[in-house]
């Protein structure tokens, strides 16, 4: 099967490309997919289209992974250096979330953990700063989930996912029955 020939004008052809680059330097940016589509469908739809319609995400990023594919070697290396840098950026981030200390809040307040004391008219009151700093456990945990998702990115932005080979070894064995056969005659 040969190679489908491109029937698009000089015109059409710099207009995709052009398209294409937009796209890139907009998914470099941190746009997502979904907004490069609105922004794309303003921007290069026709006359006799809707520009505000948007290109479906999915067609964007099919196009940006087609666009990434056709750049040289040398800017697709500069482009995961980026991506390396913004996830270890991230990845810093997280850890520092993930080491840090979180006070669990109630409707706006810090909570403590201490006994109330007893005022001037002997009516039990909780001092506001006093007692053992409560700890929320909720970011640690989100921090951990999104270094686990992080690491995984890196991971396969680097090329360090390897598919597991599973081996899969199937023993048995099928009898046969023929009527009107003796089948000990025939061992």
């Amino acid at each position: 099967m040969g190679q489908s020939q491109d029937t698009r004008s000089p015109e059409e052809r710099e207009r995709a490309a052009e398209m294409d680059a937009d796209i890139i330097r907009l998914r470099r940016q941190r746009v997502t997919f979904e907004e490069i589509g609105r922004l794309m469908a303003r921007k290069y739809r026709g006359p006799n289209e809707d520009p505000e319609k948007p290109y479906y995400r999915q067609t964007m990023h099919h196009r940006y992974k087609a666009a990434l594919a056709a750049i040289p070697a040398r800017e697709v290396h500069a482009h995961r250096e980026e991506l390396n840098q913004l996830l270890e950026e991230l990845l810093d981030r997280t850890n520092a979330v993930l080491r840090g200390t979180h006070p669990l809040v109630s409707n706006g307040k810090v909570m403590r953990l201490g006994e109330p004391i007893l005022d001037e008219h002997g009516r039990p009151t909780i001092a506001e700063d006093a007692g053992e700093l409560l700890l929320d456990d909720g970011p640690i945990l989100a921090a951990a989930a999104e270094m686990r998702k992080l690491v995984t990115e890196i991971r396969q932005l680097n090329g360090l996912t390897v598919p597991v080979k599973q081996e899969l070894e199937v023993s048995g064995h099928v009898n046969y029955t023929l009527p009107g056969v003796d089948m000990e005659k025939l061992r």
